[in-house]
């Protein structure tokens, strides 16, 4: 026999053992943690869709987007605190955007561009700096995102005087940017869990140019699960938080409060690897705005479905 055979035996005897005592979490409480290793990045593609409805003064406006990312993930150290620090590389993006601006396309892969649109001369910029970026992560073992080294900095200068452009980048602020990266690193539970056990993560953050956010996710250890042959946890995830907005534009002010009124999501977790093997969540945003332009006061109800998909593939894809 030779080493592959061996090894394929091996890894075939091992994978039952693993799948039998993941049998035994409704009764034995694990210990969940993220891990990196040096050479084995994370390739994850990460697909975002947002479907908005903004009512005001007898119209109906919709805007629907959907981006597409492959990002692939390396550990680059260790901090003396025990944070890790990860290379993230982008290495596809591809956005599609429908509203009553026009329509609008970014794929990373096609070297032309559209141009000659509001949205192209907004949102152009920004794609073509995030397309191909490389930043770091500070992650806790648990999955808290500290910090996002460079982002604020990479965008600084093709948000200065770019409102529009601003919006869709959350600001470009540092706190934006650890917003959007936690989307796809779920908070795992300080102490070890078992079936049935509940977790809760408070958000707090002030987004310059936005408002700020507050709420929580409350994470649910469902059961033990599979995902192909790879045995993993079952998450169940809900989301309660409201966005207080304070936007200026073009001269105009928006305020209001937009709060969720509906979540739900799965999140499958390989606690031997340490490694998020896929999540689906889907959240409706509602709430009443106020648009001040130039004194005139336009009340807008705005209602947003948006839902996320992470999966992480076994190589880059084509």
């Amino acid at each position: 026999m030779n080493v592959k055979s061996l090894l394929v035996c091996a890894a075939a005897a091992v994978a039952p053992l693993l799948s039998a005592s993941l049998a035994h979490a409704d009764d034995e409480a694990i210990l969940l943690r993220h891990r990196y290793e040096k050479d084995h990045p994370l390739i994850y593609r990460t697909t975002a869709e947002t479907e908005q409805v903004q009512a005001f003064m007898g119209q109906k406006v919709t805007m629907t987007m959907k981006q597409t990312d492959v990002t692939q993930r390396s550990l680059e150290t260790v901090n003396e605190d025990g944070n890790l620090r990860v290379k993230s590389e982008n290495k596809q993006l591809l956005t599609t955007m429908k509203s009553a601006l026009g329509e609008y396309k970014f794929d990373s892969k096609v070297a032309e561009r559209e141009k000659g649109s509001a949205l192209s001369a907004a949102l152009n910029p920004i794609y073509e700096r995030l397309s191909g970026a490389t930043l770091t992560m500070v992650i806790t073992p648990r999955g808290e995102v500290k910090e996002v080294e460079g982002l604020d900095m990479l965008l600084a200068d093709v948000l200065k005087d770019n409102p529009l452009g601003a919006q869709f980048a959350g600001g470009g602020s540092k706190g934006a940017a650890r917003l959007s990266q936690q989307e796809s690193s779920d908070q795992l539970p300080e102490q070890p869990v078992k079936k049935g056990d509940k977790w809760e993560i408070p958000y707090e953050m002030d987004l310059p140019k936005l408002g700020k956010v507050t709420g929580k996710r409350v994470y649910t250890f469902e059961d033990v699960d599979k995902v192909g042959e790879r045995a993993t946890v079952r998450l169940g995830v809900t989301l309660e938080m409201s966005f207080d907005l304070a936007i200026e534009m073009g001269g105009a002010k928006v305020t209001g409060k937009m709060s969720v009124s509906d979540s739900s999501g799965t999140v499958h977790f390989d606690p031997k690897r340490g490694e998020t093997v896929s999540k689906k969540a889907k959240y409706t945003i509602s709430g009443d705005l106020t648009v001040d332009a130039g004194g005139n006061i336009i009340p807008v109800r705005s209602d947003q479905t948006q839902s996320v998909t992470v999966e992480l593939l076994e190589k880059l894809p084509e």
